[in-house]
């Protein structure tokens, strides 16, 4: 995975703005001339990013049985999917001991049903890791600091 922070890399991040002491090297000249002003490119970091994975799991009756169930296998294919490709990777939930162990939380998301728990999203400490949020909440409804350091999936 590469880093969402700007860096030596291969990965283009974006195209901004020619800053005085940027790389000839990197100026892009088809955005250059579609613009009319220096472009360069900007590529991310390539680095071991920590993940964590957050499952959200709303209160009985907030969503169908199908979308529920859509969430459930959303959160396991996600964290499944990562696990493989990385070692850096955590897991949480309302009623989930943390845990970096994906069998431990394909576990928990296979006997999970809908809670009338307080939200795990409140309560999660800054641990520096970037968070994927599977929830069928809004992203709007997530608290402020969360929302600056995570991605949400909605089912």
């Amino acid at each position: 995975m590469s880093s969402l922070l700007a860096g030596p890399g291969q990965d283009l991040l974006r195209i901004r703005p020619y800053y005085a002491g940027d790389s000839a090297r990197h100026v892009d000249w088809k955005a250059t001339a579609k613009s009319g002003a220096l472009k360069v490119r900007e590529f991310a970091r390539d680095e071991q990013t920590r993940l964590r994975i957050i499952f959200d799991n709303p209160a009985p009756g907030d969503v169908s049985a199908e979308s529920y169930e859509r969430g459930i296998r959303l959160a396991a294919s996600l964290a499944w999917y990562f696990a493989r490709a990385s070692n850096s990777v955590s897991f949480a939930g309302p009623g989930f001991a943390a845990s970096s162990t994906v069998w431990d939380f394909l576990r928990y998301l296979a006997l999970a049903e809908p809670a009338a728990q307080t939200s795990a999203l409140e309560k999660l400490a800054d641990t520096g890791e970037f968070n994927l949020v599977v929830t069928a909440r809004l992203a709007a409804s997530l608290p402020p600091g969360l929302r600056a350091r995570a991605r949400v999936c909605c089912w």
